[in-house]
């Protein structure tokens, strides 16, 4: 397979998986939820949201969602409201909305655990299912995002929800091959085996998707186009034409790796005449499908055409893994045009977003999880045989296989243990070390403003560079001599009240200035005093007091973004401060002997 190809199926079962798994299944939790005691009504608009999903009608699953989490709060159940609050999310994902998710996203992460531990098995899995589905494509984030189908697959086995555990395994084969890892293929081909024995055509329709997928980058074309036309037969049974725009760009693309290409071209035409029916996903895709068939035969003046439109709606639509494709398939092309400075900038964009999404952090957390899921499938299996064996030989078999994998376990946790306290104390060490240097950077983003340079069609008439510098000038003197973000009720009110000056002109200044929301900039504040505090061994007010002293106004609230940003909790970052501290003085101590 060439170089292109591999590019170009770097994310195509991706997006797949995200429009269409969330159908299959629904309809067996809609009736999951009558043993898990859900009402009536509760019961059915999780159907509705299970049939605004199968006919992609994502506001319509955005509005029965709102709706399922407004009756949960009505009648005091916390798995209802945040079912409905799941449905709501992956809606919006899916539509690719521009409002600000992270406060919804923040909740359902802080709620996770609790449905977990109070054995809400099903509702815990719509929670991870949509933070898995966030993750993926809107940070995109992989390590999070296998995290959580991870977490979703085992909340479904709990449940005894087949058509969910089908559901997960199809979510981490679309997350690793967007990735493009080939390990991704084992879930792919579990969730397929598991799909077709439920004998339910659209929970095969995503696994089938995932294996043409991996079958077309193993370079095996004919299988990949059995396992496309089962897809595609599914989708045309079930009248989904929003699919047509991605299945006729995939027949396109193996055509084009038969050498028929008539038929492939005949199938990329088709794809991009597909899109007024088509989501926003398969509308960029198509077309760098057929720009990359069009740079293969020599016709790079179309292929531009259609890279720079693909780019002008990867950048509307917020598609941070396909702008990464596009800019590496543009740095192609003006390199053969003989134009190396356009090349050279493609590349450098493609290189610094890459390292954006695949930071060495992420792609080790990515690493663990896998090996950990693996794990956890091995101590299944030899738990499962340990019982056929426990049946077959009773009590002396039982105890031997409980021995064994009781030593397992232990040999695995301890490692597991020390790994992760290695990890603790290289973050904890890694944010003492820049902390003065994020102090630097902060006196100095007030010099930066006045370099910078916006549009002025990017800004909204009336507001000067001056005015904006000085009023931004203002509020960060408000936030580092006067200390406001400690008030635990600061608004964006309060805060252009006490700037006199009113809150739309000042939440434009923030979101112009910082490329963030108000209560993003005030929590940084707040973050780094806390970080600065904790650093300090000698302090020893408890969290919580840390936390409403620098402005937080619940503990829970501070714990979740301290452990966001740093990747470790509050307590565990000050434990191994202090670790670091005394080691550092008793390595003094023995220079000095």
């Amino acid at each position: 397979m060439t170089l292109i190809s591999r590019i170009k199926h770097k994310y195509a079962g991706a997006f797949a998986a995200a429009l269409v798994m969330m159908s299959a299944g629904l309809d067996s939790w809609a009736s999951a939820a009558v043993a898990d005691g859900m009402s009536e009504p509760a019961r059915r608009l999780v159907e509705q949201c299970a049939g605004a999903t199968d006919l992609r009608r994502y506001d319509d699953l955005v509005r029965k969602g709102d709706e399922l989490a407004r009756l949960g709060r009505a009648d005091g159940s916390e798995a209802e409201e945040l079912t409905g609050v799941s449905f709501s999310l992956r809606g919006k994902v899916n539509r690719r909305d521009t409002s600000d998710m992270s406060p919804t996203v923040i909740r359902l992460e802080t709620r996770f655990p609790e449905l977990f531990s109070a054995g809400e098995y099903e509702a815990a899995g719509y929670v991870a299912k949509a933070l898995s589905l966030y993750y993926h494509f809107m940070g995109p984030d992989y390590s999070q995002a296998s995290a959580y189908a991870f977490k979703a697959l085992d909340c479904y086995r709990r449940a005894g929800l087949d058509e969910g555990e089908i559901e997960a395994l199809s979510a981490l084969a679309s997350i690793y091959f967007s990735k493009n890892d080939a390990s991704g293929f084992n879930y792919a081909l579990e969730s397929y085996r598991k799909a077709k024995k439920t004998g339910r055509e659209l929970s095969v329709y995503v696994p089938a998707s995932n294996m043409a997928n991996y079958m077309f980058n193993q370079g095996k074309y004919r299988e990949a186009l059995e396992y496309l036309s089962e897809a595609a037969a599914i989708a045309r049974d079930s009248h989904m034409d929003s699919e047509q725009s991605y299945i006729n760009s995939f027949y396109g693309d193996i055509y084009s790796g038969m050498n028929r290409r008539e038929e492939a071209e005949r199938y990329y035409l088709k794809s991009i005449e597909s899109d007024s029916v088509s989501n926003k996903y398969d509308r960029i895709y198509s077309r760098i499908c057929y720009a990359i068939f069009l740079m293969r035969h020599g016709r790079g003046g179309d292929a531009l055409r259609q890279l720079l439109t693909a780019e002008n709606m990867s950048s509307d639509y917020r598609v941070l893994p396909f702008r990464i494709q596009i800019y590496n398939l543009l740095s192609l092309i003006y390199e053969e045009r003989g134009d190396y400075r356009t090349s050279l900038d493609y590349y450098r964009r493609g290189s610094e977003l890459r390292d954006t999404i695949f930071s060495r952090e992420k792609e080790r957390e990515f690493t663990l999880l896998g090996l950990r899921y693996k794990v956890s499938e091995e101590q299944r299996k030899n738990a499962e045989q340990g019982m056929e064996l426990m049946r077959k030989n009773r009590l002396l078999v039982g105890i031997a296989a409980s021995v064994v994998l009781l030593l397992l376990a232990l040999l695995g946790g301890f490692f597991y243990y020390r790994k992760r306290m290695r990890d603790y104390r290289d973050i904890v060490a890694r944010h003492l070390e820049t902390a003065e240097t994020e102090r630097r950077l902060r006196e100095q983003l007030e010099k930066a403003l006045a370099d910078r340079k916006e549009s002025a069609a990017q800004r909204a008439p009336g507001l000067s560079d001056d005015r904006r510098q000085e009023m931004f000038a203002s509020l960060e003197k408000l936030m580092n001599e006067e200390k406001a973000y400690r008030q635990t009720d600061l608004s964006l009110e309060k805060a252009a009240a006490m700037l006199k000056t009113n809150r739309t002109y000042l939440s434009q200044i923030v979101n112009e200035c910082t490329e963030g929301s108000f209560s993003t900039y005030i929590n940084s504040f707040r973050l780094q005093e806390a970080i600065e505090l904790l650093s300090d061994p000698e302090n020893d007010e408890p969290l919580k007091n840390v936390g409403l002293e620098v402005g937080f106004s619940s503990p829970s609230n501070f714990y979740s973004l301290f452990r966001q940003k740093v990747g470790v909790s509050p307590s565990v970052f000050r434990s191994n401060v202090r670790n670091i501290k005394n080691d550092n003085k008793n390595s003094q101590f023995d220079n000095q002997d």
